[in-house]
């Protein structure tokens, strides 16, 4: 229940919801329905079209990482893209914003705490395996096979830069 809370009160102070008096409090948290997984779905559809690319690859990381990663392994891990074997300009993909990109686009479900980049709670992780891949294809993490592959693509890419 406290992480449903602490959810529900990133995503009203992300939206700046007006909090200045006990009935806006009361009406922004009737919005939200009392399951976790429904706060997830929330966030997720609040993350915008152009911008989920980003956040699907974060996540997708993390998720087949299967624990936390320093900072500066997950700009690594970003920077590599699966589809280009060139490493050309490998260092200028580096992203001095996946902070800010992760601070933004993905408050809700993942937690940055001394350079360690985590989910904010196991169910965060369960979320993205159970997403429908139908609706989410992007964010689905249900295709385990898919999403190791991802990965391992990845890193042999990144052994060869």
């Amino acid at each position: 229940m406290f992480h449903w809370g602490a959810s529900v009160l990133e995503m009203l102070r992300k939206e700046a919801h007006d909090l200045g008096s006990k009935d806006s409090i009361t009406q922004s948290l009737n919005t939200f329905k009392p399951e976790i997984n429904s706060v997830y779905m929330e966030a997720l559809e609040r993350i915008p079209v152009l911008e989920q690319p980003k956040a699907a690859k974060i996540i997708r990381i993390l998720v087949f990482a299967k624990t936390a990663l320093s900072l500066d392994a997950l700009k690594h891990a970003f920077a590599v893209d699966p589809e280009d074997p060139s490493a050309s300009n490998f260092e200028d993909r580096i992203s001095n914003t996946l902070e800010l990109i992760i601070r933004t686009l993905c408050a809700s479900f993942i937690k940055i705490q001394e350079r360690n980049v985590d989910f904010s709670h196991q169910s965060v992780r369960e979320f993205f395996l159970q997403l429908p891949t139908a609706k989410w294809p992007d964010f689905s993490c249900s295709g385990s096979e898919t999403g190791h592959l991802l990965l391992t693509r990845i890193y042999l890419r990144y052994l060869l830069i």
